[in-house]
C-alpha cells in the first residue's frame, strides 16, 4: 500500500510505505489508539506525517520527533541539513492540515532527548514508540532501554531494521541490540507476530 499524500509534501526516500498495511493491522487487532507518540529517527518526516494524519488526528494527540539530523557515513546520513529542511517543511504542512495535533521536534542525540523526557516525569505516558534512528547496536540498545519506562503498560514499541544489512558486523546493525533488549525484558514484553523485517512489541509490565 502506497503512502497517499498531497503533492505539497516533499520526500526523496521511502523506507516506510511498505510497513503501512502491517501497522494498520496491528493497531486494529491490538486495539491501541495512540494519543501520545515518540518517534526516534524522523529523517524527512515521512513516517512522522503518516502517524500524525492516520493515528493522531482523531484523538488530537501529540508526537515527539527525535533526530540528530547529523552527518554520518551511511547513505541516509548525508546532506542532513537539506534533510532537516525538508522535515521542517513537511511538518509545517502537517501542522496546517492537522492543527489539533501537537508536534514537538527534538534535535540532538536520542539518548539525551529520551533522558530529558524521563527527567520531566513522563514515564508511562506514551502509547506508541517507534525506534528508527541509528543502525549502531549500542545506539539502538540505549534507545530501547530509555524508551521502555516512557511507554505505558499496554503500549506498543516498534523496532525498524531488525534484519538490516545482515552482512555487516553485528555491532553495526540493530539486530544485536533488539535481541539483547528482548532477552533482558522478556517477561515485560510480548512480541506481536508479524512479518519479520521489523519487530513489534507490546509492553505487558513495568
Amino acid at each position: 500500500m502506497e503512502l497517499d499524500l498531497p503533492e505539497e509534501y516533499e520526500f526523496t526516500s521511502d523506507w516506510f510505505s511498505g510497513n503501512i498495511d502491517t501497522w494498520q493491522r496491528i493497531f486494529s487487532n491490538v486495539g491501541v489508539s495512540p494519543c501520545r507518540v515518540i518517534e526516534v529517527g524522523s529523517y524527512e518526516g515521512r513516517s512522522t506525517v503518516w502517524i500524525i494524519e492516520n493515528l493522531l488526528t482523531r484523538a488530537g494527540g501529540s508526537i515527539v520527533a527525535i533526530d540528530a539530523w547529523a552527518e554520518g557515513t551511511e547513505v541516509d546520513q548525508r546532506e542532513m541539513g537539506a534533510v532537516e529542511d525538508r522535515f521542517d517543511r513537511n511538518i509545517g504542512i502537517a501542522k496546517r492540515r492537522c492543527p489539533n495535533v501537537e508536534i514537538q521536534k527534538c534535535k540532538g542525540p536520542s539518548w539525551l532527548a529520551l533522558s530529558q523526557l524521563i527527567e520531566g516525569g513522563l514515564q508511562g505516558t506514551f502509547d506508541f514508540i517507534y525506534i528508527d534512528g541509528s543502525h549502531q547496536a549500542s545506539d539502538v540498545l540505549s534507545d530501547l532501554v530509555l524508551s521502555f519506562p516512557l511507554c505505558r503498560v499496554g503500549g506498543l514499541i516498534f523496532c525498524d531494521d531488525y534484519l538490516w544489512e545482515m552482512h555487516r558486523p553485528v555491532t553495526e546493525t540493530p539486530k544485536l541490540a533488539i535481541d539483547s533488549f528482548l532477552a533482558c525484558f522478556r517477561f515485560k514484553l510480548q512480541i506481536i507476530p508479524e512479518r519479520f523485517y521489523q519487530i513489534y512489541l507490546q509492553k505487558t509490565a513495568d
